[in-house]
């Protein structure tokens, strides 16, 4: 087929062709060359410096809270440390598709959440990542004629270095090898014997006066511990005394602030009472006021109790001598009743001979006079009954009229004494009594 499309389309094909060939010129002319390409090893390595520490003391300060926060990083395959003198190695290793930008930043936070818990002699940790450029692009090896070892290392370090590390694009430059130079100093036993001797002499004296010095001080310190036993045992009877002593001052101080107490409940009680006998004073003023008030209403209670009992004694004057009339009275309407009684016994003894009870004609005539009596008693009773809460006084104007209403009654056979004081119920009750009389004497005869 391929064969077929290139004799069918040559054109297309000598076109794809020259393409092919100019793309591939051009890409040769432009390409570089490049011992160590730039790639991303999935490498890490956090480092810790610790000046001053042992291995073991950088192992638990440093390395194994770093590997416990890196744990828990992503994408995180295996972790290897290395604890040494002065400083702690972590090396990390990632998987292959980690975005080693993304895990350095990780690595960080996390390093970030442990710094404040290490000390300030703990130094910041370094985050390498690993990459082809960190490697030694060339290795030379230094020399010089007529030179020895240390000449060599003075010039590969003063000269030779800082010169490599100045050129442009150099990152660092570093030698192995070099020359340390070192003092050795031999020392000449017999000597050093002498001057021990020399030393010990001196230092045997200076112990002798020291112990001489020391048994002094020693009875000394034995002398004062004696003294301060005394002075403590006097410091304990000071210090008894004076806890007696803050005891009775706070005793005082106690009874003092109660006095106190007592003294501002005292006051307290002495405004009160004040505040009580100026109210007490107070409602005396007012009592003495209503005092006076009722006083002067007393006396006038008095004067009109006096003015009462004064008319009261004349009411009481003018209602015995109404009761003394009243008795008079009923004494005189017992005796019109009487007389009233005695008046039937007449009209029962006034039949007139001849006259036949039996026969009407004879008890018309008797009962005419009877009929005209019953009507004059009635239109007096009718008169007085118009007054009948008062009493003749109230009815007659004169002495006269009194006389002329004794003389009516007697005519009309009602047998009373009357008087002005009378009371005109009592003349309507005798009155009363009489009309039923001849009231009865009109029945018998008509029986």
């Amino acid at each position: 087929m391929l064969s077929k499309f290139s004799v069918k389309k040559s054109y297309t094909v000598l076109v794809a062709v020259v393409l092919v060939i100019v793309l591939g010129v051009v890409s040769f002319t432009r390409m570089t060359t490049d011992l160590l390409p730039n790639i991303s090893l999935p490498y890490a390595i956090v480092m810790t410096a610790y000046p001053g520490a042992s291995p073991e003391t950088v192992e638990m300060v440093v390395t194994k809270p770093v590997e416990a926060s890196m744990a828990t990083v992503s994408n995180i395959e295996s972790i290897s440390s290395v604890s040494s003198e002065n400083y702690s190695m972590v090396i990390l290793e990632f998987s292959q598709s980690a975005d080693m930008n993304a895990v350095s930043l990780e690595m960080r936070e996390n390093l970030d959440q442990i710094k404040g818990y290490w000390d300030d002699s703990v130094s910041n940790p370094i985050i390498i990542k690993l990459n082809p450029d960190m490697l030694p692009v060339m290795i030379a090896a230094v020399g010089g004629n007529n030179m020895d070892a240390a000449q060599v290392t003075k010039m590969t370090e003063d000269i030779i270095i800082p010169e490599l590390e100045s050129i442009d694009g150099v990152a660092s430059a570093s030698a192995t090898g070099l020359l340390e130079e070192s003092v050795n100093v031999i020392i000449r036993q017999d000597k050093v014997d002498k001057v021990n001797q020399q030393v010990f002499g001196s230092i045997d004296e200076e112990i002798d006066e020291v112990l001489e010095e020391l048994n002094e001080n020693r009875q000394e310190i034995y002398d004062g511990q004696a003294e301060l036993a005394d002075a403590r045992a006097d410091l304990e009877e000071s210090r008894q005394e004076l806890a007696d002593k803050w005891q009775e001052l706070d005793d005082s101080r106690q009874e003092i602030a109660d006095s106190k107490q007592e003294l501002e409940d005292s006051k307290r009680e002495l405004a009160d009472g004040r505040a009580e006998i100026n109210e007490n004073r107070t409602k005396l003023e007012e009592g003495k006021s209503q005092l006076a008030e009722q006083k002067s209403a007393t006396a006038q209670q008095l004067a009109e109790a006096e003015t009462q009992i004064v008319t009261a004694k004349a009411d009481l004057e003018a209602t015995k001598m109404h009761i003394t009339a009243n008795v008079s009275t009923v004494k005189a309407a017992q005796e019109g009743l009487q007389k009233a009684i005695d008046g039937k016994a007449q009209i029962e003894a006034y039949v007139p001979e001849g006259k036949d009870l039996s026969k009407e004609e004879d008890i018309a005539e008797m009962k005419a006079p009877l009929e005209e009596a019953k009507e004059d008693l009635k239109q007096e009773y009718d008169f007085l009954s118009a007054n009948q809460d008062n009493t003749i006084e109230d009815v007659v104007n004169s002495e006269d009229e009194l006389e002329s209403l004794k003389q009516a009654l007697g005519a009309m056979g009602v047998g009373i004494e009357i008087n002005m004081d009378t009371p005109v119920s009592m003349v309507m009750a005798v009155l009363d009594g009489a009309i039923k009389e001849v009231d009865g004497q009109i029945k018998k005869l008509t029986v």
